[in-house]
This record gives structure tokens, sequence and C-alpha cells, in this order.
């Protein structure tokens, strides 16, 4: 009774809800409201990856989502303090960060904005390859193997 608003919440994203309201009392219910309706926000990405292009480059990409407006991609090195990288447009699921350090690895959060407020972020980790291994050269070759050298490059783990 005396109640005149009502917050729905954790509703599925991009998705159009319908609501009509009826007062109760003893001899029933009224004649319901008109319908009003909305559009949620938009839904998180899915089908997230990246590739390295190369030891400075990596494309971040994923599936769009619908009723979005675009997306925010941000990075961080720690997954703490993050730094928007850019604003994309509308239905623009990629994006490529060049320019990176060698073999190094970040955070990406990708966030699909609308009007209607931002959709869940999701975040994941993707880093830069190591360069190309260079100088290799074969020493000895035998019947029962070979010996061959290159050249060390930083950063390598085997």
């Amino acid at each position: 009774a005396n109640v005149t608003s009502y917050n729905d919440n954790g509703l599925a994203g991009s998705m159009r809800y319908f609501y009509r309201v009826a007062a109760v009392d003893g001899s029933g219910a009224s004649i319901p409201s008109a319908v009003v309706s909305t559009v949620n926000r938009p839904s998180a990405v899915t089908n997230y990856d990246y590739i390295s292009l190369d030891e400075s480059t990596i494309v971040l990409r994923w599936r769009d989502t619908s009723g979005e407006s675009g997306y925010r991609v941000e990075r961080s090195p720690d997954s703490f303090a993050w730094t928007t990288l850019a604003t994309l447009g509308v239905n623009i699921p990629s994006y490529t960060n060049s320019g990176l350090p060698t073999g190094t690895g970040y955070y990406y959060r990708v966030t699909p904005t609308s009007t209607l407020g931002d959709g869940p972020s999701v975040v994941y980790q993707a880093s830069t390859r190591l360069p190309t291994v260079t100088g290799l050269t074969l020493d000895t070759a035998s019947l029962s193997g070979v010996i061959f050298h290159w050249t060390d490059i930083a950063g390598e783990t085997t």
C-alpha cells in the first residue's frame, strides 16, 4: 500500500522489458496502467580473444553485442590502474594496439557503452611476441646429428 515506485534489478542486457501496474484490494485488481517499455543496457562482449601480429602489436577481438553505441577499450599493466586507449563506434568488435614493447603482457578491459549505461566489462590478458630468432647457422652435420647456433634474444624462458 502507498508505494509509488519499483526497482527491477538483475535484468539481462540488451533486452526490451514491458511494464504495467495494477492496484489490488479485497475486491480484486484494478484495470492495469498503460504499458511502458525500456531497453536495458548492453550485454557483456563474448568470444573475446587476441592475436599478436608481431613483437609490438596486439589485436583484440570479440563478438559484437547488441544494443551498444560503441566500446571503451582500456589497458592496465596490473589489472588495477586502467588507461583508456580508445572509444570505438557502434558495431566495431576489434581494436589494434601497436607500438608496444616486445614480449610484454597486459590486461585489457572492453566495455560496451550506450546511452542507457555501460554494459558489464570483460577483462582478459594479452601479450606481444618475442622477436624473431636470428643468426641461425648450421655448424656441423653428420649421420648421427647436427650442431647449430643462433643469436640469443632477451626475455625468452626456453
